[in-house]
């Protein structure tokens, strides 16, 4: 019995190990419908934020990719930028869409971010008490960009679906965030998770009046 539980935990860090995380990359951005993305014209969310008491957060995005146009509006305030081309009066709308865009198109960052370090951790217990998921961790470099440092660790299904992720913040060993990923739906071939709920409902996000124009 014991011999067999050895055997057993050294073809799991054989199996592990084998696993390239870059090809479970791919294949999570394309679960997520990745090919069809370079299609997309134009792609409009509501980013909204709530605890069981109240609304915190409401700020509304019309993105088009091939230009780097961004519309933004957040009550009666009404901003259009150029990402492109980006002016100091610019950087604190595109903190606030790059926040935004980045937890609602997440798997298309495995791909399109540059210097991340992935590392494929095999099966594990989901941190919600569900699962087991298998898991693949995302940390970014120490410098640069608007979480440096900062790590991911998504949980996915049998078909490369993130069902859960958490937010290790200076890639610390406790998680400082974790939510669901639930609420698919598709839009123009591209599945999108329209509903986060934290630990014991303290708070969710949810993506209202989604579009996607190809």
């Amino acid at each position: 019995m014991k011999f067999s539980a050895i055997l057993a935990s050294i073809c799991f860090f054989f199996w592990t190990c084998s696993v390239p995380p870059e090809s479970v990359a791919k294949k999570i951005f394309a679960a997520h419908g990745g090919a069809n993305f370079e299609k997309v014209q134009e792609i409009g969310f509501t980013f909204v934020v709530s605890t069981p008491e109240k609304e915190l957060v409401r700020r509304s995005w019309i993105w088009f990719p091939k230009t780097a146009e961004v519309k933004f509006t957040e009550g009666e305030k009404e901003i259009k930028y150029d990402r492109s081309r980006l002016q100091e009066s610019d950087q604190e709308t595109e903190a606030k869409f790059i926040n935004d865009s980045y937890w609602l198109l997440f798997p298309f960052h495995l791909l399109w971010d540059k210097g991340v370090l992935l590392s494929y951790d095999g099966a594990q217990p989901r941190p919600d008490g569900s699962g087991p998921l298998r898991r693949l961790s995302v940390k970014y470099p120490a410098e640069g960009g608007f979480t440096p440092g900062d790590m991911y660790k998504v949980y996915y299904d049998s078909e490369y679906k993130i069902r859960y992720w958490t937010y290790h913040k200076s890639a610390s060993e406790e998680p400082t965030r974790g939510t669901t990923w639930e609420g698919y739906s598709v839009f123009s071939g591209i599945p999108l998770s329209l509903q986060r709920k934290g630990p014991g409902g303290t708070f969710q996000i949810r993506f209202e009046n989604v579009s996607i124009k190809p």
